[in-house]
This record gives structure tokens, sequence and C-alpha cells, in this order.
């Protein structure tokens, strides 16, 4: 059957060859650490280093995203002149955003899962629907928004089609700040903390210090774009230690220009421990009783 034929050719090369979640940027390889849950630093980068890769580099290193496997696929299909369009899903209840692949044969429509790390059950297995809307129609049934963006993916830009959405507002995704041990680990909602910013005291803090004990590795060239005047974010984890949890390409930013100091919004543990994903008191006092 010609429709296997051509789920084959594609997973021959994104399914078998064991492609890995992440991205490839400037000579270098960043993926998620989830041994602690969810990774913010990792989700960080993606907001704001993260640039669509050509499908060659994303072939040639064999990582990438929903976005970029997408675009192996259907560089894939064009050699085999055939028709394939790019949708972003939006599911409105965790306001999750996937990229995905459908394509058109034999009067069909067929959508082939193939991000890695996939966790859905019909990974590496086509689905063929009658046409695209019967396709639309059951991922808005699941509660997603599917939109049409074939047109506005493209190799060595940002993803705008998604980051456009947020700063809309269409898309609200909430911006995490974790840390952890082998004791566990302690997610804040840094959307939350910022909503409420107005109730928190304001500190100023010695630049240089804020550097040495919280290192950088996020977009430099992000760095200078970044607004200065907007405070930090500081959390007092345990008695005389203090934890940066937002604001660190402002504070780089700072330290470039040469401030000595820089004001940060400081939240005692009572007040903190609200912000905490999923607050477990015991975990808490584990991982930062061990915290260096």
């Amino acid at each position: 059957m010609e429709i296997k034929r051509v789920c084959d050719l594609l997973r021959q090369e994104l399914y078998n060859n064991n492609y890995e979640y992440g991205f490839y940027c400037d000579g270098k390889k960043y993926k998620p650490n989830m041994s602690n849950g969810f990774d913010s630093d990792f989700y960080n980068l993606l907001l704001t280093t993260y640039k669509v890769q050509n499908p060659i580099d994303t072939m040639r290193e064999k990582i990438g995203t929903c976005n970029d496997v997408v675009l192996v696929m259907k560089k894939i299909l064009d050699e085999e002149k055939i028709e394939s369009k790019i949708w972003l899903l939006h599911k409105k209840v965790n306001n999750k955003v996937h990229t995905i692949l459908t394509f058109n044969m034999s009067d069909k429509t067929i959508y082939l899962e193939l991000t890695p790390l996939s966790n859905k059950p019909y990974y590496g297995k086509e689905i063929i629907y009658n046409n695209e809307n019967e396709l639309k129609k059951e991922f808005q049934n699941q509660g997603y928004y599917v939109i049409d963006i074939t047109n506005d993916i493209a190799p060595g830009e940002y993803p705008e089609f998604s980051l456009k959405l947020i700063k809309q507002g269409d898309i609200i995704m909430d911006q995490k700040y974790q840390i952890g041990n082998e004791y566990g680990s302690i997610m804040w909602n840094i959307n939350k903390i910022i909503n409420d910013k107005d109730q928190f005291n304001i500190k100023e803090y010695d630049v240089e210090e804020l550097v040495h004990n919280n290192p950088f590795n996020g977009n430099h060239d992000h760095v200078m774009n970044t607004d200065i005047s907007e405070p930090l974010i500081v959390v007092n984890l345990i008695e005389n230690i203090d934890k940066l949890i937002d604001g660190n390409h402002r504070l780089q930013k700072a330290y470039k220009l040469g401030y000595k100091k820089i004001k940060a919004y400081y939240l005692t543990i009572e007040e903190h421990n609200k912000y905490i994903v999923d607050y477990d008191e015991k975990v808490y006092q584990k991982v930062v009783e061990n915290w260096n």
C-alpha cells in the first residue's frame, strides 16, 4: 500500500534513528533534564534561544523539537512530491502547544506522530482520516485549537507562530522555575508571583554576588534586550540562603553594564511557599536543608 510505503520512509528516518528531544544551536545541543520533573531552565531556553532548525541540521545531529521533526517530515514528503500541512495544536485546558504534520494520499489525510519522547500511545503509527476536517474535528473535540502554520514555520527563525500567541495572551503558558537535588525538587509558578508582586518587599542585592551564586545558561543574545528596571525575584530558601528564581537575563545585563546593585522582589519562606507547585513541606525541608 502506498500510504504504508511513505510512512515507512518517515519512520526509517525519525523512528529508527534514535532521535533525541531538544535542539541544536551554535554547535551545541540542548536537552531537558527531566530527572527532577519539569526542567524550567530548558523551557526558558525554548522561549528565548531556540530557533526552528534547518532539516539538514536536524537529520545530521539527530535532535529536535516537534517543530523540527515536522520539517524533516516535510522535506522527505516534498522529495516524494506529496502534499503536506503543518498544524499548531493548542490544548485549552492545560495551555500546551504541539506541532504536527499531515499529508494527503489516496484521497485520505494521514497523521503520523514522530516527535522524540512522545508518550502518545499511537507514537510511530499512522492514523488515517477521510479528510482534514475529520482530523481537525477529532482534536477540537479533545479541547484543542487547530491552526494551519504551514506558511509560518521557517528554519532559522524564532517560532513566532507560538510565541506570538503567548505574547498576545491567547496562550498563557505559566513560567516556572525549578531547583532540586537527590532529596527532591521544588518548583515555583513565576507567573503567579509576578501577578502578586506589589505585595512583596523590594531589596537591593550586590550584582557580583548574585552572578557568582547563580550560574547563567540562557541566551546571551537576549540579555541586552531585557529591561533591568523590572526587579528580579529572590526567595529565602532557609535561614541565610536566598535564591534567585526569576531575572537571570536582567542580572547578566546589569553585570555587563557595570551595575553594583540591583533590585529584587524578596519573598520570605511564608510568602513564597504558596507559589510552589504541589507543595510538600517534608520534601521542601529535605531539599533546602541539603542545598549548597
